[in-house]
């Protein structure tokens, strides 16, 4: 009997948040072929706060005793069954993207009320609810991996509005995806 290759429990926060900018990382084709979802709760990490980077469509995270940081959380086993890449490899493929101005590191979260709810109106509610179950059933303490900003804070917007996700999906996601069919690291 094989064994069940282990999970990762994923926390995103900026882009990453949106399907397709998540599986134009994670899977090497084109946008029309993304599935338009994944199963997620909405979450918050204590202890960090959320920056734009300058003159860029991502945020960063830093620590800040004070704040949180809110997003999303879903896990390797769920993307691997919708793109049949390996929990490691996706992994793998993330850390490739976040580069050097980011490290993945393991923080801990809360399950928001609400985490059913869609992130950006096309997801399948009953797949977040059975996700959000199946993530309550570990019990209370919970964390996952994130990417925190490792890079110089004088690139970041510090003392402006945080990024916010919803303005991302208004006035800089379809560049965005344009961007990503040009190459294979939309951010750049």
């Amino acid at each position: 009997m094989s064994e069940k290759p282990a999970t990762t429990l994923l926390f995103f926060y900026g882009t990453l948040m949106h399907p397709h900018v998540l599986y134009s990382v994670i899977c090497d084709t084109s946008k029309a072929t993304h599935p338009s979802t994944f199963p997620h709760v909405k979450a918050a990490v204590p202890g960090f706060i959320r920056h734009p980077v300058r003159n860029k469509p991502y945020p960063a995270m830093v620590p800040s005793t004070q704040h949180r940081v809110h997003g999303i959380v879903t896990d390797t086993e769920t993307l691997s069954l919708a793109t049949g890449i390996s929990g490691s490899r996706i992994v793998e493929l993330l850390d490739r993207f976040e580069g050097v101005q980011y490290r993945r590191v393991t923080v801990g979260f809360e399950v928001l009320e609400g985490s059913g709810e869609s992130v950006d109106g096309n997801d399948d509610k009953a797949a977040n609810a059975l996700f959000r179950e199946k993530l309550l059933a570990g019990g209370e303490l919970h964390t996952a991996a994130a990417y925190e900003w490792t890079a110089a804070m004088d690139a970041l917007e510090v003392g402006v509005d945080d990024w916010s996700y919803e303005e991302f999906l208004r006035t800089r996601l379809s560049g965005y995806l344009d961007d990503e069919a040009e190459t294979v690291d939309p951010r750049t």
